[in-house]
């Protein structure tokens, strides 16, 4: 009898998670692991802000999975874009865009999420997401170029003013470490800007809950808060945004901020 096929979707902390208990429990002759991911690593998204911001490189936090994994477990460089259950298939899309049947015997369902977008008008156009390793690399030279930008502008212009408005939309626990991350990064940079004055960069942490970093409670939140506003950051709590244009964000209290750096990572 053919050994039974164990299709693994997602290679994030679950999907390996998964995968490492079977290589360990099960004996090479009792089953073939397949692992459905469409990179070639994991990554360790709690540490993109730190890529976003310079401190690590991207391979610091991606760590390759043939490296990592066993020979035993076959990688197919992919993603999941339907299941049959009845006919025990998974559909897969391959890097290459080809759609291809894959049968299983037991199917692992672990892909992991999506940046949660609304329907606000300019989010799509404007906004900027952090959930992957090329979104955090290329945060990191828009920030810089905007500080390079501003330089060359006038100064007191409306164009400096928005280069230099800086918005993360999400108290979570990724929202708030990009703020943090980031507003390091731009603190420590404006130093080389002689044009530039540090009190003319404005970083915006805005969450419509009513707490900052609820997941941490309150004692921990309140501290972060805390440790934000010293810094300089301006946090607003129950509000969002109601649209996003290329050089202003509106939030939902009516204010205006000027920017062109708009982050989020709400949902």
């Amino acid at each position: 009898m053919a050994r039974p096929r164990i299709v693994v979707v997602g290679a994030g902390f679950a999907g390996v998670a998964c995968v490492r208990r079977l290589e360990r429990t099960l004996t090479p002759g009792e089953a073939e692991i397949l692992l459905v991911t469409p990179f070639s690593y994991q990554l360790y998204l709690p540490l993109l802000p730190q890529v976003a911001s310079g401190v690590l490189t991207p391979q610091s936090v991606a760590v390759s999975l043939r490296r990592s994994r066993r020979h035993r477990t076959r990688i197919v460089p992919g993603g999941a874009v339907g299941v049959d259950t009845r006919a025990k298939v998974c559909v897969i899309r391959k890097i290459t865009g080809e759609l291809v049947d894959q049968p299983y015997d037991h199917l692992v369902l672990a892909p992991g999420s999506v940046t949660r977008t609304f329907d606000i008008p300019g989010l799509a156009e404007h906004g900027r997401g952090m959930k992957t390793l090329a979104e955090a690399a290329h945060l990191r030279d828009h920030v810089i170029a905007q500080l390079d930008l501003a330089d060359a502008a006038a100064p007191g212009s409306p164009e400096r003013a928005s280069r230099l408005g800086f918005v993360v939309v999400g108290g979570g626990y990724a929202g708030t470490e990009t703020a943090a991350s980031l507003e390091r990064l731009t603190t420590n940079a404006v130093s080389r800007y002689p044009r530039l004055d540090r009190r003319e960069i404005t970083w915006h942490l805005v969450d419509v809950a009513p707490k900052l970093m609820p997941e941490l409670g309150d004692r921990l939140g309140l501290a972060a808060l805390d440790v934000l506003r010293r810094r300089g950051i301006q946090v607003s709590l129950g509000v969002s945004v109601a649209k996003a244009g290329p050089e202003d964000v509106t939030l939902t209290d009516g204010r205006v901020l000027p920017c062109r750096t708009l982050i989020w990572t709400a949902g």
